[in-house]
């Protein structure tokens, strides 16, 4: 810790220094085009918008994310796409930033392309380009240093082309090494374009680089549907956060040689509102490349300019940190409830009490059992890794054990957690309060300087995405598994809404914020979003909208206008979810169904609803319950919230096979025309009915 306060001081006070300290920005090269005779409405920008600002937060495990938002001539498909071997952390900044650069240079076009280093890719368009295999020139950086391994590379590109053709995430990298001597080669394409596509596409590259590129040291060739890369570092992985350093070799910092060599097929014109990337590679192109500077000179500099700032730098830290010891032992003696106190949660005795007040929403009389930071971390083995059973919005989670005993899990707060104090309080309270079989049970709180920790019964079977979206797990969700987790989550959503003693809109339901005992029965976690609701009251609207893409009703994420039908809506989405064994987000069946929703809508209206059943249930099951099910799950999506049921009705309809189920209209986001052209042309109330018939299927699995 004490070094760490030397390195922040000295960065501080010393500019020799501060490359080393913050991180290397990205440069980016796009392009920005309109189809022709097509005009960019506004509704059309702030679709754009809305898809483009929510790809960094729903890019996956695999590094791909291809969805689309809007209606009409206003609908936007967008694609995102990150080094399969990349950080997740540093590829959610990169898109981050591709994202930002995207929308400020070309929200006025209906085609745009942006690739940032050559670590994301941001691609959008106005018409549908799935699976689409993009023949633009492209962009090309390289080297001007020459490389002597030109056999090894004539062999290595072919390798590469065959691996990543054939890989299911379309990537491949391998390494070429000797003494002295370590480069990478790495081939990618996007995951929506086939086998055949990816090798065609990584075949033209290849002959790109027999044009600009052979016998140079490194080169990125990177087009939109694949990519080609040569260099002498593994670096993606924390590219944005270090430069690749100089080996042994002699070869050369890759940023310091990243604009000399670099030309591009659509010659984009700099970034004009964006503060220029200092780049210490043009000074050492015009000064240092072509002279020689003495040795002895060098250092004498080096000793004369830096020898005071960092003597200067040392005496600083040291300062600060004798002053946050004395700040620190300080406040050693204030106790939890002096802090709650602080936070606007008053502590009584060893118990939690507040009446919390915040606009609308009131809660009166909380208790809640306090624990010491000390039993935690002895529970968890001092936060161990070994512990560790995943990482959210809010924090880490860990694996405890109490004294008694008991198995707990640990919710601890990330200081660079997107959530803060208000979710922190508003879970504490609102978790205190409920009590229901399906719903998470919050056992102890711990506020003790700077920690704030949150501990709750432990869940055996962790969330419900890890058996549900797993093909290794799902088997162990049989038919009859499944209906019981429907079932309590709809028992859980109707305790919220109207069996307690509060009105309480969660606001983030999704497959992950259920969590599953040892028996797997489910229970509804994560209440830091939620919100109260009093007496009579039924809607109400926020400028800040939270949750997930994918499951927010769209009155919601449009507007900011939530009720109990936004959970109906999530509700609804989950249902289908569990039913077809399918994310709704990052959905891709055909270019007539770009959602899970479009897909289950475009088969009930062909009357087709069982092809969306998880072809992974071996045990038989009804037709006329699996119908039922879908239906009530089109129900719960429907685009107009009147029409949504409530959940009272939802768990009459899935307790009751008597109970008449209206005819759903059509899904919000849902916009496949031939789905639509085939629901108006059938009138028949019989279109999408059901025979009691028993389904048993003998397949391999």
């Amino acid at each position: 810790m004490k070094s760490f306060y030397y390195i922040t001081a000295i960065c501080y006070l010393s500019p020799a220094f501060f490359g080393l300290c913050t991180s290397q920005e990205f440069s980016s090269d796009y392009i920005c085009s309109n189809n022709q005779g097509s005009q960019v409405s506004d509704r059309f920008t702030q679709n754009l918008h809305f898809l483009l600002t929510s790809l960094s937060s729903q890019i996956s495990s695999e590094k791909f994310y291809y969805s689309s938002y809007g209606g009409g001539q206003d609908r936007v498909y967008g694609l995102a796409l990150c080094r399969y071997d990349m950080d997740p952390f540093m590829c959610r900044r990169c898109l981050q930033f591709a994202t930002n650069t995207i929308l400020l240079e070309c929200s006025q076009t209906t085609h745009g392309i942006l690739w940032r280093e050559a670590s994301c890719l941001i691609h959008y368009e106005a018409d549908d380009f799935f699976g689409s295999l993009d023949g633009s020139k492209p962009f090309i950086f390289r080297s001007s240093e020459p490389d002597d391994n030109s056999l090894a590379i004539y062999h290595l590109i072919p390798e590469l082309i065959f691996n990543a053709s054939k890989d299911l995430h379309r990537f491949a990298r391998k390494l070429l090494s000797g003494p002295n001597y370590s480069k990478y080669g790495v081939a990618q394409c996007t995951q929506d374009i086939s086998s055949n596509n990816c090798s065609l596409c990584l075949e033209n590259l290849q002959k790109e680089y027999q044009k600009c590129c052979k016998g140079l040291s490194w080169w990125h060739i990177l087009a939109t549907s694949c990519s080609l890369m040569y260099d002498n570092t593994n670096y993606f992985s924390s590219s944005a956060e270090s430069p690749a350093q100089d080996t042994p070799n002699g070869s050369r910092n890759r940023s310091n040689l990243r604009n000399p060599g670099r030309i591009t097929g659509y010659n984009p014109p700099p970034l004009s509102n964006t503060p220029p990337i200092s780049d210490p590679g043009k000074h050492s192109e015009h000064n240092w490349a072509n002279k020689r500077v003495p040795l002895k000179m060098l250092w004498i500099v080096i000793v004369c300019i830096m020898g005071p700032l960092v003597v200067f730098g040392l005496v600083g830290s040291y300062t600060y940190c004798s002053w946050r010891r004395r700040r620190q032992r300080k406040g050693e003696n204030v106790s939890q409830q002096a802090l709650l106190k602080a936070m606007g949660l008053i502590g009584r005795s060893e118990t939690l009490s507040k009446e919390i007040v915040d606009k609308e929403d009131k809660i009166t009389g909380v208790d809640l059992p306090l624990i010491d930071s000390a039993t935690i971390e002895a529970a968890t083995n001092d936060f161990s890794d070994s512990n560790k059973l995943g990482e959210g919005g809010y924090g880490p989670v860990y694996k405890g054990i109490l004294p008694d005993g008991r198995e707990i899990a640990v919710k601890r707060l990330s200081r660079s957690s997107g959530q803060g104090l208000t979710e922190f309080k508003n879970e504490v309270v609102l978790i205190a309060k409920l009590q229901h079989r399906n719903l998470v049970r919050l056992l102890y709180c711990c506020m003790e300087r700077e920690e704030k920790i949150l501990v709750y019964e432990f869940m055996a079977n962790t969330s419900l995405d890890v058996y549900l979206f797993d093909p290794t797990k799902s088997c162990k969700l049989d038919w009859g598994r499944r209906l019981v987790i429907v079932k309590g989550i709809a028992r859980g959503l109707l305790y919220l809404h109207e069996d307690s003693r509060l009105k309480i809109i969660h606001r983030d339901l999704k497959a992950s914020n259920v969590l599953l005992d040892h028996e797997m029965n489910p229970k509804i976690s994560d209440f830091g979003m939620a919100r109260i609701f009093e007496g009579t009251q039924n809607q109400a609207n926020t400028n800040r909208v939270v949750g997930t893409f994918g499951y927010m009703a769209p009155e919601y994420a449009m507007e900011g206008l939530f009720s109990v039908k936004s959970d109906v809506y999530s509700f609804g989405v989950l249902l289908l979810e569990i039913l077809s064994g399918r994310r709704n987000t990052g959905f891709y069946r055909s270019k007539q169904a770009l959602s899970l929703l479009e897909f289950a809508w475009q088969l009930w209206c062909e009357d087709r609803g069982l092809e969306l059943i998880d072809p992974l249930i071996s045990d038989p099951y009804s037709i006329t319950e699996a119908l039922r099910c879908i239906q009530i799950g089109l129900l719960c999506v429907q685009q107009d919230a009147a029409d949504r049921p409530t959940m009272s009705s939802v768990v009459l309809m899935l307790g009751s096979s008597s109970f008449q189920l209206p005819q759903p209209s059509q899904p919000a986001f849902s916009v496949g025309r031939g789905a639509i052209e085939l629901c108006q042309s059938s009138s028949s109330q019989d279109t999408c009915s059901a025979n009691q018939v028993t389904v048993t299927r003998m397949e391999p699995r």
